[in-house]
């Protein structure tokens, strides 16, 4: 992978950091899975890995306000497509199998 985008943290960074190719960057956004997790910072050393942190608390509002008008009108163009792959709830363990092979899909589970 070139970049892993993660709103998670938690156990899974570490393999969400093994993931990533030499040179890649790791995007973190958020730690639903938790805040303290340990992991191997050789790999950010060995593979020159980029390690970054973003917060839309430190975005300024009007920035926040273009950035969204700007993606919802590509969206509403029709511009804008996500590949994905839709799992029901029931199909929770399908779509965790799914991710670990890592599709290149964004991966939705609907309740």
């Amino acid at each position: 992978m070139d970049l892993v985008v993660d709103p998670v943290w938690g156990p899974w960074a570490e393999s969400a950091l093994a993931c990533l190719k030499p040179g890649g960057r790791y995007l973190n956004v958020g730690a639903a899975g938790g805040d303290g997790t340990p992991f191997h910072v050789e790999w950010l050393r060995a593979a020159q890995l980029t390690l970054i942190g973003f917060s839309a608390t430190r975005a300024a509002p009007a920035d926040i306000v273009a950035s969204y008008g700007h993606v919802a009108s590509l969206a509403a163009a029709g511009s804008l497509t996500l590949p994905t792959a839709t799992y029901s709830l029931e199909e929770a363990t399908q779509a965790w199998e799914a991710q670990v092979s890592s599709p290149g899909k964004k991966i939705v589970v609907i309740p």
